[in-house]
C-alpha cells in the first residue's frame, strides 16, 4: 500500500508540474518530504525538524522555508509550525486529483509521461550495462595483475638469509655467555638471554661499550669477572646493560681491591696505634697467661 502511495503521488506530481511552474527547490522539498513519509509508514502527519530536512535538502533554512511555504501555497503539503526553534514541524502530504486542466491538456501530459518514463528506462538500463560491463573489466585486470604478480614473485629468487651480526667466538658473544652462565650458576631461573635475536641484543651493550664508550676488551673483561666474583654485585648486575653502566665503577672497586691485597698486613692486631717500641702481641699473651696462674 506504501508503495502504491509513493507512486501514485510521484505521478500526481509530475502531471502537475507540467501544468504550473515549481521551483528547483520546491521540488527537492516534495521528494524529501515524500521519502521521509515513506519511512514513517505513509502517516497521516509527521514530524521533522527544519534542520533534518535542510540537512537532507542540503540547502539553508531560508531557502527550506521559502520552498515549504511555495509547495503550500500550490496545495501540494499542509504544515503546522513549531512554537519553539529546535521543535518539530508536522507535515502532510495532499494528493491532488484534478487540476482543473482540460481533456487535451490531459492526453498531452500523459503523452509527455510515458516519453519521459521510457527515456528513464533507457537511461537505467544502459547505465546498468555500462556498471556491469566495467565491473567485469575491472574484475579480469584485477586478475591479470594478480597472475602477473604471483608470476613475478615465482621468477625472483629468494633473498638469502642475512649472515649473523656476531660471529660465534665473538668478543661480545663470549661476554654475553660469560655473564648468562654466572646468572644460571647462582639462580638456575635466572632471565637470560635464549633466542639468538636476545643474544645479539646483548652483544650490542657490549659493541656500544667499545664503540661509544671507548673501553677496551681488557677493560671490559676486568669489570666484567670483579661483578660475577662480588658478592654485592652478583644481585645487582643482571644484564650486559647493567653492567655497561656500572662498567667505571666496577674496574675502579676491582682496581681498589688487588692494591689493598698488596699491602703487607699490620704487624699487631693493634695496628691502629702507634707501636712506640712495645710488642702488643707478648703484653697480651703475657697478661693471659698471668689470669690462668690466678684460676689455677
Amino acid at each position: 500500500m506504501g508503495c502504491m502511495n509513493y507512486i501514485g503521488a510521484l505521478n500526481a506530481f509530475y502531471e502537475r508540474i507540467q501544468c504550473i511552474r515549481v521551483s528547483g527547490n520546491g521540488q527537492l522539498l516534495y521528494h524529501t518530504l515524500l521519502m521521509v513519509n515513506n519511512k514513517s509508514g505513509w502517516s497521516e502527519w509527521f514530524s521533522r525538524t527544519n534542520a533534518g530536512i535542510c540537512g537532507l535538502m542540503n540547502v539553508s533554512e531560508k531557502a527550506f522555508m521559502n520552498a515549504r511555504e511555495e509547495l503550500k501555497q500550490l496545495g501540494l503539503i499542509d504544515f503546522i509550525p513549531s512554537r519553539k526553534r529546535g521543535e518539530c514541524t508536522k507535515y502532510r502530504i495532499l494528493y491532488p486529483t484534478d487540476y482543473s486542466t482540460n481533456d487535451s491538456t490531459k492526453e498531452g501530459t500523459k503523452g509527455r509521461t510515458k516519453e519521459v518514463q521510457s527515456t528513464v528506462q533507457n537511461t537505467a538500463q544502459s547505465t546498468v550495462q555500462r556498471t556491469a560491463q566495467t565491473t567485469v573489466q575491472s574484475a579480469d585486470i584485477n586478475k591479470l595483475k594478480l597472475k602477473t604478480k604471483k608470476s613475478m614473485s615465482e621468477d625472483i629468487p629468494e633473498k638469502p638469509p642475512e649472515p649473523p651480526k656476531y660471529g660465534a667466538g665473538s668478543f661480545e658473544l663470549r661476554c654475553v655467555d660469560r655473564l648468562a652462565g654466572s646468572l644460571k650458576q647462582q639462580y638456575p631461573r635466572a632471565k637470560t638471554p635464549e633466542t639468538e635475536a636476545e643474544r645479539e641484543k646483548w652483544a650490542d651493550e657490549i659493541g656500544r661499550m667499545k664503540r661509544l664508550d671507548k673501553r677496551s676488551e681488557a677493560e671490559i673483561l676486568e669489570a666484567l669477572e670483579y661483578a660475577v666474583a662480588d658478592p654485592f654485585w652478583q644481585c645487582n648486575i643482571r644484564s650486559t646493560k647493567k653492567l655497561r653502566e656500572k662498567c667505571e665503577t666496577l674496574i675502579l672497586q676491582a682496581r681498589g681491591r688487588k692494591g689493598r691485597q698488596g699491602k703487607a698486613p699490620p704487624p699487631n692486631r693493634f695496628h691502629n696505634l702507634e707501636p712506640h717500641g712495645y710488642d702488643y702481641d707478648a703484653m697480651v699473651w703475657d697478661m693471659m697467661g698471668r689470669k690462668e696462674a690466678r684460676d689455677g
